[in-house]
């Protein structure tokens, strides 16, 4: 997975002009759940495991 896409999605930094659609949809995705995660909706495993599979997804957009 992108280091600098979790990053600013965990920063809550804005997108960089040049991602593509997949690497948007992981940013958001990924701001979501960092969100969820520090408002307590998910746990630590449920966080971990939601991760990983928009981390697979993503690399099988990337891919395609």
């Amino acid at each position: 997975m992108d280091k600098k896409i979790c990053a600013a999605a965990y920063h809550n930094k804005p997108p960089d002009d040049n991602w593509d659609l997949s690497d948007l949809k992981l940013y958001h995705a990924m701001r979501l759940l960092y969100a969820e995660y520090r408002a307590g909706l998910v746990d630590k495993d449920q966080a971990r495991r939601e991760r990983e599979q928009l981390a697979a997804a993503w690399r099988r957009e990337k891919t395609e």
